[in-house]
């Protein structure tokens, strides 16, 4: 998994006839056989890349449930995503937490083996919809339910309703609703409270206070911010830096 923060590059398996250029904001997940890959970089760069063996995630999911794709062509170079772009919030975030993670080593190890497996499971997942997507649904249809995804994701405080969105992506009210599930794994207002929920999280863990953050995310009322945070974490916000707090001294204690 590769992941362009900055700059330019492009990538090719040595035993591979075909080269995928990146930009800042695109991803490339491929499965080969042998780590015998050719990168070239543009300019000043920064690339995020995980590696992961085909036998680490045959224990994970089981031989049986490997994306049919790695099972058929084991011995051949596969690219399963291509030049896509993470724009959706998830991706950032655990992207961020990995590069940022400062526990003790003890924890660090798992708590970074937890944040990679979830960066898979997100990468597998829109592999899955992509794959799942109707045929009724065209390339522009896909490209104005990516446009709705990125509204969503820029009026945390102010979110456009679904007639709002329907009219600024030019969608009807059924292929905005049943694209953007089958798309994203969400219901626009599913997705947005997933979004409001891991940027409260982050503000958080950063030090801002319960009543900043509410506001942030777009709640207006911090009591049903509260309400929202823990059906999410069964947490309270205010139990977040706390808990933080003693990870990093590296004593958790239960009651």
């Amino acid at each position: 998994m590769n992941f362009v923060l900055n700059g330019e590059i492009s990538i090719q398996s040595n035993d591979s006839p075909t080269r995928f250029n990146l930009e800042k904001g695109n991803y490339h997940t491929f499965y080969c056989s042998a780590m015998d890959i050719d990168m070239m970089v543009y300019g000043p760069t920064k690339v995020f890349t995980i590696c992961l063996t085909r036998r680490f995630i045959s224990k994970l999911v089981g031989t049986d449930m490997l994306p049919e794709h790695i099972e058929e062509n084991e011995q051949e170079p596969l690219t399963l995503v291509t030049t896509d772009e993470y724009r959706d919030s998830r991706f950032k975030v655990l992207i961020r937490e990995i590069l940022e993670a400062s526990q003790p080593d003890y924890i660090r190890r798992i708590f970074l083996e937890a944040k990679i497996l979830e960066l898979l499971s997100l990468q597998l997942e829109r592999l899955e919809n992509k794959q799942l997507t109707p045929a009724n649904f065209s390339k522009e249809d896909v490209s104005r339910l990516e446009e709705a995804k990125t509204l969503v994701e820029q009026n945390l405080q102010t979110p456009c309703s679904l007639i709002e969105l329907a009219r600024k992506t030019g969608l009807n009210d059924f292929k905005l609703k049943k694209g953007f599930k089958t798309l994203f794994g969400h219901t626009v207002f599913g997705y947005l409270f997933e979004l409001r929920m891991d940027t409260a999280y982050q503000l958080l863990k950063d030090g801002k206070s319960v009543s900043e953050v509410s506001e942030i995310v777009g709640y207006k009322n911090p009591h049903h911010f509260t309400s929202a945070f823990k059906k999410k974490y069964s947490l309270l916000p205010s139990q977040i830096g706390k808990i933080l707090a003693l990870l990093i001294s590296g004593f958790v204690q239960f009651a």
